[in-house]
C-alpha cells in the first residue's frame, strides 16, 4: 500500500473500502494480526474472482496414482501468499482501521498496490501468480482439471501436484533428479514451507506413507467432532419434535459428519445422508440416533477405517 499522492486525481464515483484487524493464534500459540479489506463494500460489477482449486476427486487420483507409481509425497504452504500476487487492474482506495501500525493515522487512506487479504479477488490474483510461476519453471496445469498440475521429464510424468489455494501437495518420482532444481525454485518464488512424510496433513486429512501404501484419514476431525446430546429427561421423549435450538445442534453434527463421510469415510455416508433428510424437522428419536453414529462410528476412529492406497 502507499499514500496517494497530493496531485493524484482519483475517479469521481471511487468508494473508499474500509479495513479491519482480524486477530487469530498460530498452532504455537503466538499471536498474529492480518490487515483485512472489507471487501464486501466493493461492487462485484467488472471484478473476476473465480480461483480453481483441485477438487476432491483429483486428489484421491494424485494418490491413487503415486501409490502405484511408488513415488513419495511432500506438502508445502504459501507464506503470505494473496500478497505475492501482481497489481490491481482497478483503483483501490482503503481507509486504515482506528488502531493502526506506528506513523500511520487512524482512517488514513491508502492506495491498494495489489490484491490484499479480503479483496474481491485476492484469491483470482493469487491463483493467476501462482500459475505464471509454475509454467516459468515447466510446471502445466491440467487441461481436464484446474489446480491440477504435472511435470514432464524426457517425456514422461515425473509429477503430480494439487493444490487448494495456498497449499500445494506434491507427488513426485525421486528418480528424477531434475525435479528437486525445481522444487526449491518454487520455495524462493512462491515463498513456499516445506514438509516431507512419512506423515502430514493436508486439506484436514492425515496422509502416512508407509513402504507400500498411502494411507488418508480424518482422524482428528473425527475425534473433534462436536457432539451435542439431549438431557436424560429430553432423550426419553422421542416422539417428540426437536426445538428450533436442538434443531441448530442436530444440523452442526450432520454438517460435520458430511465433511468426513464425504472425504474419508463412504462407509457411513448412506446413514450421514439419512440424517441429513431429517434436518428440517428431526424428532428426539431421529436426534438419539445421529448422536449415537457420531460417538461409535466417528469417536473411536481406528486406522483401519483409513482409505489405503497400496501398490499391486
Amino acid at each position: 500500500m502507499r499514500a496517494p499522492g497530493t496531485r493524484e486525481k482519483l475517479p469521481g464515483d471511487l468508494k473508499i473500502i474500509g479495513t479491519r484487524w482480524v486477530l487469530t493464534r498460530r498452532d504455537d500459540g503466538r499471536p498474529r494480526a492480518r490487515l483485512v479489506v472489507q471487501g464486501c463494500q466493493e461492487k462485484l460489477q467488472g471484478i473476476r474472482v473465480d480461483s480453481p482449486t483441485g477438487s476432491q476427486e483429483s486428489l484421491q487420483l494424485v494418490l491413487c496414482d503415486a501409490a502405484q507409481r511408488r513415488w513419495t509425497l511432500r506438502q508445502y504452504d504459501a507464506n503470505a501468499a494473496y500478497l505475492q500476487s501482481e497489481g490491481l487492474d482497478r483503483t483501490l482506495v482503503l481507509k486504515m482501521p482506528n488502531a493502526t501500525p506506528t506513523g500511520v493515522q487512524p482512517g488514513a487512506l491508502r492506495v491498494a498496490t495489489g490484491a490484499i487479504y479480503g479483496t474481491r479477488d485476492a484469491g483470482r490474483k493469487w491463483y493467476l501468480h501462482f500459475r505464471a510461476e509454475m509454467k516459468r519453471n515447466g510446471v502445466c496445469e491440467s487441461i481436464l482439471e484446474k489446480g491440477v498440475y504435472h511435470v514432464h521429464v524426457d517425456g514422461k510424468l515425473a509429477a503430480l501436484i494439487h493444490t487448494h489455494v495456498d497449499d500445494l501437495l506434491i507427488a513426485y518420482s525421486l528418480d528424477v533428479p531434475q525435479l528437486e532444481a525445481i522444487w526449491k525454485q518454487l520455495e524462493v518464488r512462491l515463498n513456499l514451507t516445506r514438509t516431507d512424510g512419512p506423515e502430514f496433513t493436508y486439506l484436514g486429512r492425515r496422509i502416512v506413507l508407509t513402504w507400500n501404501t498411502i494411507e488418508i484419514d480424518q482422524v482428528r476431525a473425527a475425534r473433534n467432532l462436536d457432539v451435542q446430546a439431549l438431557s436424560t429427561t429430553l432423550r426419553k421423549q422421542t416422539e417428540q419434535f426437536c426445538t428450533p435450538g436442538e434443531i441448530t445442534d442436530y444440523k452442526g453434527m450432520v454438517g460435520q459428519l458430511l465433511w468426513i463421510s464425504r472425504h474419508t469415510r463412504a462407509d457411513l455416508a448412506l446413514a450421514t445422508n439419512l440424517t441429513a433428510q431429517r434436518a428440517a424437522a428431526p424428532t428426539v428419536r431421529q436426534y438419539n440416533e445421529l448422536v449415537k453414529l457420531s460417538l461409535i462410528h466417528i469417536s473411536e476412529p481406528t486406522r483401519q477405517e483409513a482409505i489405503s492406497y497400496a501398490v499391486v
